[in-house]
């Protein structure tokens, strides 16, 4: 679960938020029709030092930002993978019902 900071010079600034680390992409084009604060799902992959994105994100709304940031400190607390790797599931199935019901209000979707 990431969080896009913006473009600087040749860098891209993303913050994982379910770790709470920085990342710095190097050298690459920002996904298309991101801006500053936009939070995603997907996944990175680090090479010589070098860290890219993968493609195939999946954009979350931008309303349900503070629920998921107490989810994320909850499962950091408790460091168990098991309960990130299920949070990250039920993270999945929450995009997809927003996806399916627009209509729905996103918070009510994403309560955990």
């Amino acid at each position: 679960l990431f969080e896009f900071l913006g473009k600087s010079g040749k860098t891209i600034g993303l913050k994982d938020i379910l770790h709470d680390k920085k990342l710095t992409l190097s050298d690459e084009q920002p996904p298309v029709g991101m801006i500053k604060g936009d939070l995603f799902a997907g996944r990175t992959l680090k090479y010589d030092s070098e860290i890219f994105l993968m493609s195939g994100i999946c954009v979350i709304p931008k309303v349900v930002r503070a629920v998921l940031k107490k989810q994320c400190k909850t499962i950091r607390r408790q460091k168990d993978v098991n309960l990130e790797h299920e949070f990250l599931l039920k993270l999945e199935y929450a995009r997809n019902r927003s996806r399916i019901y627009p209509n729905s209000d996103p918070v009510e979707i994403f309560s955990f």
